[in-house]
């Protein structure tokens, strides 16, 4: 749709829970841990959407700082590596993208005991080939071998 309107009330939901985006709301964690958990996956898809939308509006400082921000939070959320790479390669930053892939890869690896989907992938050899990597879908969503299981496991209780 359109990203200005986008970027406006996803900067809106993300302005609500103040610096730590992504992280569970330690009150509702109290009395509700499944819940908190569910708030905090929700928070921070809301960053990751909001970064799409900067960088769909040429926006790639501000969702770099965002992007990072949030894999401080959940250094294994495989859409926000994705998002941050664009951001990166949009800035003109190509060998920070790579390194930020390794990175990532390394922390995925010893983590989760996995390696990067399909879309992260193909943006680590567009960037070794010299081109923009390719942007995520439409839908704002990496390939299927990036879902939420695997990008949340770090969140779970």
């Amino acid at each position: 749709g359109d990203a200005h309107a986008a970027a406006a009330v996803l900067g809106e939901a993300v302005a609500l829970w103040g610096d730590r985006c992504g992280a569970e709301p330690a009150a509702v964690a109290a009395v509700a841990p499944t819940a908190a958990t569910r708030l905090a996956h929700a928070s921070a898809e809301a960053a990751a959407d909001l970064a799409d939308a900067e960088l769909s509006l040429g926006r790639a400082d501000a969702a770099a700082a965002r992007l990072t921000a949030l894999l401080a939070e959940h250094p294994v959320h495989e859409r926000a590596a994705a998002l941050l790479m664009d951001a990166l390669a949009a800035q003109g930053r190509q060998a920070d993208a790579l390194a930020l892939y390794e990175r990532f890869r390394e922390t995925l690896t010893d983590t989760l005991g996995a390696d990067p989907g399909t879309a992260l992938r193909q943006r680590h050899l567009s960037l070794l080939r010299g081109g923009q990597p390719t942007p995520a879908p439409k839908g704002g969503r990496p390939a299927p071998a990036a879902d939420a299981s695997r990008t949340t496991t770090s969140d779970a209780p």
